[in-house]
């Protein structure tokens, strides 16, 4: 994986969790709606069939597979977090061995923070004084991973 698909990979597995959290969380819900629900049905029987017999339960099978899920996807999202810690200190050894801070901070916050590249701009302008325009932002860090790439495919 190069150093530019690893800072790609840091967004994306944000959105990974957020959505193994929301998955989750529903998981949860209907774990908790199908405990408090009863079920009920009567059947004929007993002497000829003549009686009536009410049976009342909990769907345990239902609940049972929810459950196994939910281990499932709680599982999921923690090999998630891990594989996200591990990105995320190959994101910042790779940042640290860039010189220019400039595209450091940039690069951090469009990758790591996951703002947008106006985003990044605006940031950038606050942060240093300078003026930044959003093409500016996204070219400049553009062309310094494609140089990182040419080198690497030098090597």
């Amino acid at each position: 994986m190069t150093e530019k698909e690893n800072l790609e990979r840091c967004g994306d597995i944000d959105v990974l969790i957020k959505d193994l959290e929301r998955r989750i969380e529903k998981t949860e819900q209907e774990i908790a709606e199908l405990s408090e629900k009863v079920v009920a049905d009567c059947v004929r029987g007993g002497s000829g069939g003549t009686r009536l017999y009410r049976l009342e339960g909990t769907q345990d099978t239902t609940i049972e597979k929810r459950r196994k899920l939910l281990e499932e996807r709680i599982n999921k999202l923690n090999e998630t977090k891990l594989e996200k810690e591990i990105i995320l200190n190959r994101a910042y050894t790779f940042l640290d061995t860039v010189r220019s801070t400039e595209i450091r901070m940039m690069l951090q916050h469009f990758y790591i923070d996951n703002l947008s590249w106006y985003k990044v701009a605006i940031k950038m302008e606050k942060e240093t004084g300078k003026s930044y325009s959003k093409a500016q932002c996204q070219m400049r860090c553009t062309r310094f991973l494609k140089n990182i790439e040419e080198k690497a495919k030098k090597n």
